[in-house]
């Protein structure tokens, strides 16, 4: 050994010789103190340990620290010797260990202050263990509640309020309200379920946990009140004739699916309103299905006549209400004596009607709407649909549609002999119905129609150019149709100036 070496050896014997010899008298440990910060902890605090130690002063450097866990215990292991030649006897040593976030309990740490054999120095010395215990408190959360997830319901259905569970954290047990709560089974209970629909009904739950916590939380009942009319009128039809069935139904979240039943005898059994060409009598059922899945049902028979009399040709017209705003009125204007009427108005209120000549059906959304009417007597039945003849937008509300050209014909070769000129007019007008027209020896007439469906003119023809006198009708648009008996070979409408 060096002779320099040994003097730092001897020397340091020495020192802590002279350190030991006044620690005589003491006793171990050389650990002075142990303690935990913060000195309460609670699970969300970082739990640190403080230890103050006394040694040598040629030996006080940490150079290795380690913490381990054995379920509630702690143990913590602190090595320590860097050789130094420092004139002081005695030196404290403090310490800040990390342990970390604890879960709540009563926890018990043990910590061993060793020393590493490398040193001579720190031969003479002996490890030292100490230990401290502490408690890691819960930290109460505040309760959350659940009143449970947005739903739609079919009419008058029942549903379970709240979730699985209602509420957590807080401090259990919890009162619960439910407001309002006039419609619920109890409203003092996690899960109470509905008794009575309200449409667009909001519950709000509040839950109050034992430590007079509040947590609230809401949830929107929304459902479909609608049905379908029970009373829907049938129809009568010649055999070997089509008739439009359809439901008549109260508002329902749209769009919604039909389902017809039987299907071989519709063009087409998924739509609103199909049409119907059964050869016997034959009773549809319709299934209605809404945007909410909710569903009702109807039926709709259509009765089948062999019609040895003559059956009626549907044709209307409308006009303003005048009396009140978007409104109109129909104006039957069928031939054959039709004694069963049957109107459909979607979009409108009413959106349906059985009267002759319907009034005051009112329009309140923007858009171009159909209006289909029905007749029937006990000789067969016919329909006219009239697409898009009311419109309501930015120019107002609308009734577009004259006397319809598109009735039921005899004959299109007779429909194409037939013309009136001038059109506009001013004093007469020529009905040209043309010689080959005549050889036909039909008995043909002209009827004249206001814009009220108000019978105007009507005069026999009799020659291939028939004059139609103005006379004393006044300015504005009139309807016509030339007529084979109870048959409409043409319709139109002029206007005069």
């Amino acid at each position: 050994m060096h002779y320099k070496q040994r003097y730092i050896l001897t020397l340091c014997i020495a020192v802590f010789s002279l350190a030991y010899s006044s620690l005589q008298g003491q006793t171990y440990p050389y650990v002075y103190s142990l303690s935990i910060y913060p000195p309460n902890p609670t699970e969300n605090d970082t739990v640190k340990l403080i230890a103050t130690d006394m040694f040598a002063v040629c030996c006080y450097q940490p150079v290795n620290k380690s913490v381990s866990f054995s379920g509630n215990s702690i143990k913590v292991d602190a090595y320590y010797c860097t050789p130094t030649i420092v004139l002081n006897v005695i030196s404290p040593i403090t310490d800040t260990i990390v342990i970390g976030l604890l879960a709540p309990g009563t926890y018990n740490l043990n910590y061993t202050l060793a020393t590493s054999v490398d040193s001579a120095c720190m031969a003479f010395m002996e490890n030292d263990t100490a230990s401290i215990s502490f408690i890691v408190t819960p930290v109460a959360s505040q309760c959350i509640a659940d009143a449970g997830s947005d739903t739609m319901i079919c009419n008058s259905d029942s549903v379970v309020l709240g979730g699985a569970p209602t509420a957590i954290g807080g401090t259990p047990p919890y009162v619960y309200s439910w407001s309002p709560g006039l419609t619920l089974d109890d409203s003092t209970v996690a899960n109470p379920f509905t008794l009575a629909y309200v449409p667009g009904t909001d519950y709000i739950l509040t839950v109050t946990d034992s430590a007079g916590n509040t947590c609230t939380d809401s949830v929107y009942i929304e459902g479909t009140s609608w049905s379908v009319s029970s009373v829907v009128p049938d129809t009568t039809i010649c055999k070997g004739d089509t008739a439009i069935i359809f439901s008549i139904l109260s508002s329902a979240m749209t769009p919604m699916t039909y389902l017809w039943d039987p299907d071989s005898t519709l063009s087409d059994p998924t739509i609103e309103t199909p049409n119907a060409f059964p050869s016997y009598t034959t009773t549809y059922t319709v299934l209605i299905t809404d945007a909410a899945g909710c569903q009702d049902s109807t039926y709709y028979t259509v009765f089948v006549d062999s019609c040895s009399g003559i059956a009626p040709v549907a044709n209307f017209i409308c006009s303003d209400d005048t009396a009140n705003a978007c409104c109109f009125n129909f104006t039957d204007l069928s031939t054959g004596n039709p004694n069963s009427w049957l109107w459909s108005f979607p979009g409108a209120s009413p959106s349906s009607s059985t009267l002759q000549n319907p009034t005051t059906i009112c329009y309140t959304a923007s858009g171009a709407y159909n209006v289909t009417l029905q007749v029937s007597n006990g000789s067969g039945g016919d329909f006219i649909t009239r697409s898009g003849v009311i419109s309501v937008g930015f120019a107002g509300c609308i009734c577009s549609d004259t006397v319809s050209i598109g009735l039921k014909e005899l004959s299109a070769v007779h429909h194409d002999l037939l013309s009136l000129y001038p059109n506009p007019m001013v004093d007469i007008a020529i009905l040209d119905t043309k010689a080959a027209l005549l050889n036909t020896k039909l008995d043909l007439s002209f009827v004249l129609y206001d814009v009220l469906g108000r019978e105007v003119r009507n005069l026999e023809i009799e020659h291939p150019q028939t004059p139609i006198n103005r006379g004393n009708l006044e300015r504005g648009l009139y309807f016509y149709q030339v007529i084979n008996g109870n048959a409409v070979l043409k319709a139109g409408k002029i206007l005069m100036e």
